[in-house]
C-alpha cells in the first residue's frame, strides 16, 4: 500500500492489486464526514484499510464507487462491513452490490482474471444510495456531485469535488499514466453514450482528474485527446475485417497508446484491459451495422 496526501484533506491509495503497482488507486477524502471514492478489488482491501487507520479514520460516512466492475467495487462490501458508510452507486448497478452473486458468475466468465480479484461481500440494502440523477454530498467544508457518465458501462459514474474542481473519473475518462491517456472500451461499450458522457465531463472545467487508472493529473486537454483518440480508433475499426487488424494498426499508428501499453508492458492485467478495450470497441461498431 502507498498513500499520498494530494491535498487539504484528499489521499490517494495505490492499493497495489495482484502484487502490481500503479495500476488501480482510490482516494480517501477527510473532511467532516469521511468518504472513499473508488474500492478497489475485495483482494487488495486490506490496503483500503491500512490506509484509513493510518489517516486516522475509524468509520466512514459514504463509499463512492464509479460502477460495479470488481477492479472499482469489489471491496465495497467488505469495507462497508468494517468502517460502515452508505455505499454511493448508480441505481442500474446497485443491486449487484447487494447481492453479488449474479456479478461475481458473469465476471468469472468474462475474464478469469476477475477471479484474483475475490468475490464481493453482499450488504443490506439500506446500506446502499441509488443515484440516477444528479446528487450532491454535503461532506462538510466540500460537497460531491454524483453524476451519470454512461458509455464504458451502462451503470457509470463519476465524481466531482466542487470546491477542488477534482474530477474522479472512474473509467469515464479514460485510463492515465504519466499523462499517457487510453480510453478504456471494453464490451458492451457504447461509443455515444460515452462521447456525451465526456463532453459533458470537459463542461465541468475541472483542474485535477483522479484516475481508478492510475493516479491524479492536471487536466489540461487530457479529455478532449482521450474522445479525439477513441473516435479516431473508431474510423480504424470501421475500416477492419478483423479485431486483431484493428488493434494491430492501431497499435502501429497510435504513439499514445504504445506509450502507455509500453509502460505496462510488464503487468499482464494491464494487458488484457487493453485487448479486451478493442473488442469492445469492434463490437460496438459491428453492433451498429458500421463495420
Amino acid at each position: 500500500m502507498k498513500l499520498k496526501e494530494i491535498g487539504d484533506g484528499i489521499y490517494m491509495v495505490d492499493v497495489v492489486p495482484l502484487g502490481y503497482e500503479n495500476l488501480i488507486s482510490c482516494y480517501i477524502l477527510d473532511f467532516e464526514k469521511k468518504a472513499v471514492v473508488e474500492t478497489g478489488p475485495k483482494s487488495s482491501i486490506q490496503s483500503v484499510f491500512s490506509a484509513l487507520r493510518e489517516i486516522g479514520i475509524k468509520s466512514l460516512d459514504y463509499i463512492f464507487v464509479s460502477h460495479i466492475h470488481l477492479d472499482h467495487a469489489g471491496g465495497a462490501g467488505t469495507l462497508a462491513k468494517e468502517f460502515g458508510g452508505k455505499i454511493v452507486a448508480h441505481r442500474k448497478g446497485a443491486k449487484h452490490i447487494i447481492n453479488p452473486k449474479r456479478l461475481w458468475k458473469a465476471s468469472v466468465e468474462f475474464s478469469r482474471i476477475n477471479e484474483l480479484y475475490g468475490k464481493p461481500d453482499s450488504v443490506g440494502d439500506r446500506h446502499v444510495v441509488m443515484v440516477d440523477e444528479d446528487v450532491t454530498f454535503n461532506l462538510g467544508e466540500v460537497e460531491l456531485k454524483a453524476f451519470k457518465t454512461e458509455g464504458h458501462a451502462p451503470h457509470h459514474l463519476s465524481f466531482f469535488l466542487e470546491n477542488e474542481r477534482i474530477l474522479f473519473s472512474g473509467d469515464s475518462a479514460g485510463m492515465c499514466i504519466d499523462g499517457s491517456v487510453i480510453p478504456t472500451t471494453p464490451s458492451p461499450f457504447n461509443l455515444d453514450e460515452w462521447a456525451e458522457s465526456v463532453e459533458r465531463m470537459i463542461g465541468l472545467e475541472a483542474e485535477l482528474i483522479a484516475y481508478t487508472h492510475f493516479g491524479i493529473y492536471g487536466a489540461g486537454d487530457l479529455l478532449e485527446r482521450v474522445l479525439n483518440m477513441a473516435k479516431r480508433w473508431a474510423e480504424i475499426a470501421s475500416e477492419s475485417r478483423t479485431v486483431e487488424e484493428f488493434s494491430e494498426r492501431v497499435k502501429r499508428e497510435d504513439q499514445e497508446l504504445r506509450r502507455f501499453a509500453d509502460y505496462y508492458s510488464h503487468c499482464d492485467v494491464m494487458v488484457k484491459w487493453i485487448d479486451y478495450g478493442f473488442e469492445g470497441m469492434f463490437e460496438f461498431l459491428a453492433r451498429r451495422g458500421m463495420r
